[in-house]
């Protein structure tokens, strides 16, 4: 199993009595394990559970006391399966350092290390006669062995995904066939003796975690990433029944000794019990406070053991009630629909969900044709959503409802995260595969092209300042956050310490800051946009935080009036005239077209409505230079800044927002400035400012007062804009060309941008 990373692969095993009615009081709590648990397993006389963890530890308890009774140390990454020998003198262990080991029980003692998978051992148990091993692995195979002399008697290939392999493995009762869940998201039955496919299943739609023979061995159960767990019959591979109560990953399923009920672990933290005839859910353990991995029953049925992600093994004490079916929890039948969404990919399961804001009326907007669905981004403007899919290597998009799904980019390879510059039609994305770049297309998929395609390792979340001409990217191999111009010239590292696996990005352009998760840091940082003062926002209680989203309005308040007639000026249509009318109003009172929700004043909110209502797209040729006519970069930001504090959340003033920051990216200055810099005089940095009436390929080259070069600055190719703040402006930190510090006096430096050059003079006073 893989637990490092934006996705964690998950087993467990939970064998309950096939009662009517069950109860689970908890008995004891087993801690001493640092990290999460992966795995466990009771001994065949039920006296000794076993654990194995991210802590690269196995562990032994005394079921009676909960005591630890001996600590294994030797596997030098994750063990992530853990066995006993049907006699319990041997324990089998499987580890991300791609081993398979067997341990003496009594005395702790490493008997035969078995070397052969090429990846990580998910999964390993014995056979029912205790001569052979089997084992699952990310290499793609299924490997049997001879306990005795650890020899390799079969390989099994022909199941797994692109990146990932088998997860789960069970044997059969009597030992003939092995059954197996892969990352591709089938099951298949093999004949144990010559390694032949017997039967392949089809019918989940996401990874296949785990697997389990009933005890008579004419059923099987699975649970999948697609959060549901489904019966089949062996002999003819039929789909029996589908479970779909569990709201995330299933990791763990496993019959109870007579067959009679199913349990269950997931990623949604529980432990569930089911009946095998109904399907109906008996039992809802809730006390783990993280992910389930693994849960076994012991062999007299009395005990349920469980590992998970919170560093705990749980024993629960399991006697009959009179709990009944229908005290079983029901799912919200709640179908209505609200103007507010939130909108989430679902790796696994490949799907695309959104919920109400208050995360009620949960749908399915896309459910098949996707493998790894990854990054999303919206258009609300347009009302289109755009997504990532790192299994089909596509790019695509639809409707926020779903519908009119279409491919924009195909034959990529690893997409991973994406942005979009709606006012430009532009989409942006990272390949994080074999091909580290950054590409970018037109919104309807057309000119692709290639940005970025040197100095990447894996490049994941992608942020723009569409005002301020900038990419923004976070790459997780090489632990940086860099920027470029958004053609991808003058690429910048911003910060390129103290980050472990950074992931998701996201930007405040407003007020000049940026904030990123570290994946493996487990914590949540900012910092301004040239990657100055780094700070700590968020570091307990993650786990593996990756993508990010920032609500800068600050609050949920609904406006309780719908905007009035918002053609102000009359002439049928609303357009950036009106908006212009409005702003020129802000602050008259009474009767007055321009107040549009009618409360005496013409205020903001007044022209945030107006801008959600615009009908000529704010990127259309004659919107963008009335824009630059009649309004100023500032005084766009202002509003943003003022009409974020009025938390207002209603469909109008948000569509307003979105639009109005549009707007701000498509503002120039009417002529091209070198202005002065900042702080002068300076010791050791500072930062000079320029603004660009048109793009143009930009070069600050500084001298001494001799007239010598100093230092020249290629800044690259940037576009039409203001670069006046810190993360903007050129940067000069008073070093010359060979990194040495320049000394005290007067400098010169000269802009130059196309057919544009001026000069301007500064001092370092040290």
């Amino acid at each position: 199993m893989n637990r490092k990373g934006i996705v964690f692969i998950l087993t467990a095993v939970l064998l309950v009595c096939g009662i009517q009615g069950i109860s689970a009081a908890q008995d004891m709590v087993l801690t001493g394990h640092t990290w999460h648990v992966n795995s466990v397993a009771f001994s065949p006389d039920g006296n000794t559970l076993a654990s194995g963890s991210n802590d690269d530890t196995i562990r032994l308890w005394d079921v009676n006391t909960g005591k630890e009774i001996k600590k294994i140390i030797g596997h030098t990454d994750f063990v992530e399966s853990v066995s006993f020998s049907p006699d319990g003198d041997t324990l089998v262990s499987g580890s991300r350092d791609n081993t398979i080991r067997l341990w003496n029980v009594n005395t702790g003692k490493e008997i035969k290390k078995i070397i052969g998978h090429t990846h990580y051992v998910n999964s390993v148990l014995f056979s029912p006669d205790g001569n052979t091993l089997a084992s699952g692995s990310y290499d793609k195979t299924i490997r049997i062995w001879d306990v005795n002399t650890g020899r390799e008697i079969k390989k099994i290939t022909g199941q797994g995904s692109l990146w990932w392999g088998v997860f789960s493995v069970a044997f059969s009762p009597d030992g003939t066939m092995l059954v197996s869940g892969s990352g591709d998201n089938t099951i298949k039955i093999w004949d144990v003796n010559t390694g032949r496919e017997i039967k392949k299943i089809i019918g989940h739609t996401g990874w296949v975690y785990s697997v389990a023979f009933s005890p008579d061995g004419t059923m099987l159960a699975s649970g999948s990433g697609d959060d549901t767990i489904r019966l089949w019959d062996v002999n003819t591979g039929r789909e029996i029944k589908k479970i779909t109560e569990h709201t995330n990953g299933i990791q763990s399923v496993a019959f109870s000794p007579d067959g009679a009920t199913l349990a269950s672990g997931s990623d949604d933290w529980t432990i569930r019990l089911w009946d095998v005839n109904t399907g109906r859910e008996i039992k809802k353990i809730t006390e783990h406070t993280h992910w389930v991995f693994s849960v076994a029953f012991s062999p007299d049925g009395a005990t349920l053991a469980s590992g998970s992600a919170d560093k705990t093994i749980r024993l629960w004490g399991i006697t009959p009630s009179d709990l009944t079916d229908s005290q079983t929890p029901q799912r919200d039948a709640n179908t209505g629909d609200t103007a507010h969404h939130i909108y989430w990919t679902e790796r696994q399961a490949g799907k695309i969900r959104r919920a109400n804001l208050d995360g009620s009326n949960v749908q399915d907007l896309i459910t098949t044709g996707l493998d790894k669905p990854g990054s999303i981004a919206l258009d609300v403007v347009e009302g289109k959503m755009y997504w990532t899919d790192s299994g089909t290597d596509k790019i695509q998009r639809a409707n926020l409802d779903g519908s009119d799904v279409e491919d924009l980019v195909i034959d990529l390879k690893g997409p991973s995260g994406i942005a979009l510059d709606v006012a430009g039609g532009k989409m942006y994305w990272t390949n994080e595969s074999i091909r580290d770049k950054i590409q970018r297309a037109n919104l309807d998929g057309s000119d692709v092209e290639d940005l970025i395609t040197t100095g990447l390792r894996g490049p994941r979340g992608i942020a723009l300042d569409v005002a301020g001409g900038k990419i923004y990217w976070t790459d997780w191999w090489t632990n940086k956050i860099q920027r470029a111009n958004l053609d991808g010239s003058g690429v910048q590292d911003l910060i390129t310490t103290g980050l472990e696996t950074p992931s998701g990005i996201v930007l405040d352009v407003v007020e000049g800051k940026m904030y990123w998760t570290n994946d493996w840091k487990d914590k949540i940082q900012r910092a301004n946009l040239d990657g100055s003062d780094v700070e700590d926002l968020i570091t307990t209680g993650l786990y593996n935080p990756v993508h990010i989203a920032l609500d800068v309005t600050g609050g949920s308040h609904e406006s309780v009036v719908e905007p009035r007639n918002t053609d102000v000026n009359g002439d049928g249509v609303v357009t950036l005239e009106d908006l212009e009318f409005i702003n020129d109003s802000i602050g008259e009172t009474g009767e007055n077209a321009a107040d549009l929700n009618g409360d005496g004043i013409v205020s903001l909110v007044d022209l945030v409505l107006a801008a959600g209502a615009l009908e000529d797209a704010a990127g259309a040729p004659a919107a963008r230079a009335h824009a630059l006519k009649a309004f100023t970069v500032k005084e766009v930001q202002q509003w943003l800044r003022e009409a974020r504090l009025l938390k207002d959340n209603s469909p109008a003033y948000q569509r307003g927002m979105a639009v109005l920051e549009q707007l701000l990216g498509l503002l120039t200055p009417k002529e091209t400035v070198l202005l002065p810099n900042y702080p002068n005089p300076f010791n050791p940095e500072t930062w000079i400012p320029y603004q660009l009436s048109e793009a143009a390929d930009v070069t600050l080259t500084l001298y001494d007062i001799q007239g010598r070069v100093v230092r020249h600055l290629d800044l690259g190719h940037q576009r039409a804009g203001m670069y006046h703040n810190r993360s903007r402006a050129a940067y000069w930190d008073s070093r010359n060309t060979q990194g040495e510090p320049v000394a005290s006096g007067v400098y010169f430096y000269t802009l130059k941008a196309g057919d544009f050059a001026a000069t301007r003079k500064m001092l370092i006073r040290k």
